[in-house]
């Protein structure tokens, strides 16, 4: 839950790590440009990326603050060095008077429209017919019977899939007072791990349970409530991953927690305030998880405390913007919808995972995306939902979705 149109994102206000300083140089940058002094807007900009290095958002407007001060050549390697990402922004000469002409300009603009283009391989698995409005987030599947779980965030619903010819089957719902908001699952122990939470776009919540989050854990053999853990106070819970003895999990309001349900005991591992908005989780290194802060990138966790740390990337790698995260093997798969285009990533991890070396393009700006979300490894393939469109759902007069469309994605081999 956690969307950003593009060029809303260029200029919009944006959450906080180092929230304050960020927010203040953004308000300063916006204020620059408005009046017109490129000087000010440039240095606003500037600090910003002090603040969040490498933050697409802003190396576009720091690539127009350079055209508008006369550096044409400074502003032409920033939308080059954004292409290279493939990314999509706004380039034109309308945008960029300076480079108005300039050959290099083109073939930059020519890169970026390349962009845009659908691209990867992908089939249909799964398109839940009759459920238009479910605003699809969670997806888990039991590698054993190779069931799909597909939970709802407008309904408080799992649904469970079978294969080819089977009935789709509710396993869990129509318990307000335990289930809401169906966010990340997974399959483990013999149960269903989900994070629930109760956000304004979930149906016919009581007002008792607004604003709370929860981990539930319902037997895969029967579709019975095991245990329903809630967190002490307000949360989004947006993702977990089961370990032994517990599960870690993310709250997209700032921390990161560890559960042990027996006792519902709850840990605080990152505390709210270090990281912005912490969303999908992946095994790292030993004794290690990966988390992607959705406005901050990918940071190392130890699972025995200590501060966060960034995962180094290559120049051409972005990391901003990922809402589910998964390991396969040797590489992070990372859904990022947090910029254009939205897409997924396969990030090719080095033998210390703290480095990332590479990257492929499994999908990108394919027309089933409508806002891809969660998914969750399948074998040798991804899958992916496709469609939540989190944008469609802003009360309860708005019009509702199409009905989930689960895609699958082959996942990457070794070179």
């Amino acid at each position: 839950m956690k969307r950003l149109a593009v060029l809303a994102v260029m200029l919009a206000a944006v959450a906080p790590a180092r929230a304050e300083d960020f927010a203040a140089l953004h308000a300063r940058a916006v204020a620059a440009w408005q009046a017109q002094d490129y000087a000010a807007f440039r240095t606003a900009v500037a600090g910003a990326l002090e603040v969040r290095p490498d933050y697409p958002p802003m190396l576009y407007n720091l690539a127009l603050a350079e055209d508008r001060l006369g550096r044409a050549g400074d502003a032409l390697e920033l939308l080059q060095r954004l292409a290279t990402m493939g990314l999509v922004v706004p380039a034109d000469a309308a945008t960029f008077p300076g480079l108005a002409g300039d050959p290099h300009f083109e073939r930059v603009v020519a890169k970026l429209a390349d962009n845009a283009l659908p691209a990867g391989q992908s089939s249909t698995a799964v398109t839940v017919t009759g459920e238009a409005g479910f605003l699809p987030e969670g997806l888990a599947v039991d590698p054993a019977s190779g069931d799909v779980f597909l939970g709802s965030v407008r309904q408080a619903r799992i649904l469970r899939i079978g294969g080819p010819g089977s009935e789709v089957q509710q396993f869990a719902g129509a318990t307000p007072e335990r289930l809401w908001g169906v966010f990340g699952m997974a399959v483990a122990d013999g149960l269903l791990w989900v994070a629930t939470s109760a956000v304004p776009e979930t149906l016919d919540l009581p007002p008792a349970v607004r604003g709370r989050a929860a981990v539930n854990g319902y037997r895969l053999d029967d579709g019975e409530l095991d245990f329903h853990c809630a967190w002490p106070g307000q949360a989004v819970f947006g993702d977990l991953l089961p370990d032994v003895r517990g599960a870690w999990v993310s709250d997209s309001t700032g921390g990161v927690y560890f559960l042990e349900p027996e006792g519902c005991r709850w840990a605080t591992q990152v505390p709210p305030g270090v990281l912005v908005s912490p969303q999908g989780i992946a095994p790292g290194g030993k004794d290690e998880l990966i988390v992607a802060d959705y406005r901050g990138g990918l940071f190392r966790v130890a699972k025995a405390g200590g501060a966060p740390t960034r995962l180094e990337l290559p120049a051409n790698v972005t990391d901003y913007g990922i809402d589910g995260l998964y390991r396969a093997g040797d590489w992070l798969i990372a859904v990022q919808n947090g910029l254009a285009p939205h897409r997924v990533l396969a990030l090719a991890l080095s033998g210390d995972p703290s480095v990332v070396t590479g990257s492929r393009i499994l999908a990108s700006a394919l027309p089933a995306f409508d806002e891809p979300t969660l998914g969750a490894v399948a074998g040798d393939h991804f899958l992916l939902i496709a469609n939540a469109a989190w944008y469609r759902y802003g009360g309860t007069d708005t019009p509702p979705g199409g009905p989930p469309v689960i895609l699958a994605l082959p996942l990457p081999v070794a070179d």
